[in-house]
């Protein structure tokens, strides 16, 4: 039974609690506390205070006028302070809002004024947005919002991303102020980058989701594959509504460009939507591209836009750089022979001649501080340059430095027959382009093992956690004359038992210096044993054909037994794999000693790579063996990781510059797992040198 079952009903107003439906024969439609019944918060961006954002828009709660009843629901005990809508239920008001920004940097942005600076995210804010996981019925721009709103409040300046699709965010104030929001951007990128994935939607994928079987996916394939086949056939026989032509760079090699995407790519393109892709190898080159939709030839000309720019920037992007640090002046001399090593080939340079006069060292020692910055600066631009060229779609990029003794496999003779170069002729001859520098390994001049620099790399403080991993390399013949290599590595796990880490197969071009990318030499007289040489390579990501498939059948026959000495072990054929491939051309054995160096980011390893025939036996010596050691960031082989699903020419923006691969020196705030700027990085370098000297060194006069 009611409460008021049988009472005196005409003060029936007074008795409705606060959001309780009401009677009153004025106010039929139900009663409105739903919205009114909180005191109302400021509103969002600027939304006028007294405007409850629960149920009423806006505009209109400014329209409406308050009910007598009111000021009497905000003076009972306790309810003043509660949320709204009806007591008992939850709130469906949103949460509250910080105030909106207002500073000098805000102001400058409504007057128009052109930003102070911009910081460059990583990916463009269309997809950074989609890293953003939605809390309650915020978007993930409103969130976005919030949060740079948070960070102008801190740093007094104003920010605003420019445009969805670009990867710049405008930085309004003073200069100081900048830098300060540059690194607070940072460290919100950083953050979202990392933690703020969206959550799985198991509804999503079990509603929309394909079904996982091996059978379905065979039965799905073969049906995609029937509907790609019919739709190129019927695009032989269209006529096109809309057409597009693309003048051929000349430049680029369009018999090589269509080997390379003809049979996959623009076969892929052409069945997978109505469109003609034709090409005319005449005086006038040119690309016609056919369409029956707008819209599809506008996405299929610059799939083809894209596809012919990373050809363009392919061609001719290996770059060689050769260079020699200047001797100091303690072991200077002033000519330089060249000394064959009888294992490898290689002419091994060396000093020879009369000292530097005394009176000249602090004159020489100014140049050689020159001389150094110089080569810093060569590398750094010529790096910058390969980045800005490179592509991302479809490749897996690799920094490495390795460490080795260099020599030259092709140089120019002294002038005038003579036995050594001068100092000043050898610097020239080092500079020219059939100048070839070649790495003889890590060599010791006695019988020693150099598996024993293990030990002595884990007793200096520099060089931590040391563990063993092993790698394997079978190189096949591919198609049009490409190499398809099977890679892979392998670490021991808790048991004592080999655990695979990654298996992947990689497909190199035959056109020479394609994987290559750059070739930064440095010879030093003072570390010879220990030279260095940076590295950047790119391959595409292997997609196997149908003439290929079989050799994914080898990838899971291949069985390898370790030694747990590792490095200390003697060089034989451990790998046991499948006889009769005839298009097996090599495969190598590495085994790899790696160290944490000066902290969990840096990487160091010593590599012993034993090389053997396609026809070597298991248990057989290595037809030859390297020795050397690499220095790099596992950050680097990852930073591209997010493009590796696109395909080539598919639309993609990324900041190709330094601060990809390094933290910028200004940047405090950076906690990316990357060298601290270039300069850190370079004095990294020259510090594994020395170390790796002394090691060398140490190993050689305990074995004397």
């Amino acid at each position: 039974m009611s409460d008021h079952e049988g009472d005196v009903h005409d003060d029936w107003e007074d008795l409705s609690l606060p959001g309780g439906t009401s009677f009153s024969a004025d106010s039929r439609r139900g009663t409105e506390s739903l919205n009114y019944g909180i005191r109302l918060q400021q509103g969002l961006n600027g939304t006028p205070a007294g405007i409850a954002r629960t149920g009423i828009a806006p505009r209109i709660a400014q329209n409406r006028v308050e009910p007598n009843y009111r000021p009497r629901i905000q003076a009972i005990a306790g309810i003043a302070n509660r949320p709204g809508g009806i007591q008992g239920r939850t709130s469906r008001s949103k949460a509250e809002i910080s105030p909106a920004v207002d500073n000098q940097g805000h102001r400058n942005f409504n007057a128009g004024l052109p930003e102070a600076a911009h910081y460059d995210l990583t990916i463009v804010w269309r997809s950074f947005l989609t890293n953003l996981k939605p809390e309650g019925k915020q978007t993930p721009s409103e969130i976005a919002r919030m949060r740079l709103d948070e960070i102008c409040r801190r740093t007094n300046t104003y920010l605003h991303p420019k445009d969805p699709d670009s990867v710049q965010i405008g930085i309004w104030g003073e200069d100081e102020d900048v830098e300060r929001a540059r690194a607070e951007l940072t460290v919100f990128e950083h953050d979202i980058r990392r933690t703020g994935l969206r959550p799985n939607r198991d509804a999503w994928h079990k509603a929309r989701g394909y079904d996982g079987r091996v059978e379905d996916r065979a039965t799905r394939n073969l049906r995609e594959k029937d509907l790609a086949a019919a739709r190129l056939a019927h695009n032989k026989q269209s006529h096109f509504e809309y057409q597009a032509f693309l003048l051929w760079p000349y430049r680029v090699d369009m018999k090589r460009f269509r080997e390379k995407h003809e049979d996959n790519l623009l076969r892929e393109i052409q069945g997978s939507m109505m469109c003609s892709i034709d090409f005319f190898d005449t005086s006038i080159r040119y690309v016609r591209i056919s369409a029956q939709d707008e819209r599809e030839i506008h996405h299929v000309y610059q799939r083809m836009v894209n596809l012919i720019k990373e050809a363009v920037a392919e061609h001719g992007l290996f770059s060689r750089i050769n260079r020699f640090r200047l001797p100091r002046a303690s072991i200077y001399r002033d000519k330089i022979g060249l000394d064959m090593d009888p294992t490898t080939k290689i002419m091994i340079p060396t000093l020879h001649g009369d000292p530097l006069p005394e009176d000249e060292y602090e004159k020489w020692q100014s140049l050689c501080k020159q001389s150094d910055a110089q080569n810093r600066a060569i590398l750094r631009n010529e790096m910058e340059s390969i980045i800005q060229a490179m592509q991302a779609p479809g490749q897996q990029v690799r920094m490495r430095v390795t460490f080795t003794e260099l020599g030259f496999r092709q140089y120019e003779r002294p002038s005038d027959g003579q036995e050594y170069h001068k100092l000043d002729d050898f610097c020239e001859m080092l500079g020219k382009p059939l100048t070839e520098v070649g790495m003889a390994g890590i060599r010791s001049t006695s019988d020693t093992n150099l598996g024993d620099l293990v030990p002595i790399l884990s007793a200096m403080p520099e060089f931590r956690d040391a563990e063993t991993r092993f790698t394997l390399h079978f190189d096949f013949h591919g198609s049009n004359r490409s190499t398809l290599r099977f890679e892979r590595e392998m670490y021991i796990g808790l048991t004592g038992e080999l655990e695979d880490e990654a298996n992947r197969w990689l497909q190199f071009s035959h056109a020479q210096n394609e994987y290559e990318v750059l070739e930064f030499n440095m010879l030093d007289f003072e570390r010879l044993r220990a030279n260095y040489s940076v590295h950047i390579g790119k391959t595409d990501l292997y997609e196997s054909t149908e003439h290929e498939r079989s050799l994914h059948g080898f990838s899971h026959n291949v069985t390898y037994t370790h030694d747990p000495r590792g490095l200390q072990a003697p060089a034989r054929r451990r790998a046991v794999f499948p006889p009769g491939r005839k298009s097996l051309l090599r495969h190598e054995e590495i085994t790899i000693a790696r160290f944490s160096f000066k902290g969990p980011d840096a990487r160091f390893e010593i590599v012993r790579k034993d090389m053997f025939d396609a026809g070597a036996q298991s248990g057989t010596n290595p037809s030859k063996t390297l020795w050397y050691a690499q220095y790099y960031y596992p950050e680097w082989d990852t930073l591209l990781g997010e493009f590796g699903n696109l395909k080539p020419g598919e639309e993609v923006s990324w900041p190709r510059k330094m601060e990809t691969f390094f933290i910028p020196g200004m940047a405090r705030n950076d906690h990316r797992p990357l060298p601290k700027g270039f300069n850190g990085f370079f004095s990294e370098v020259e510090e594994i040198q020395s170390l790796l000297q002394k090691a060398i060194q140490t190993l050689e006069e305990s074995k004397m």
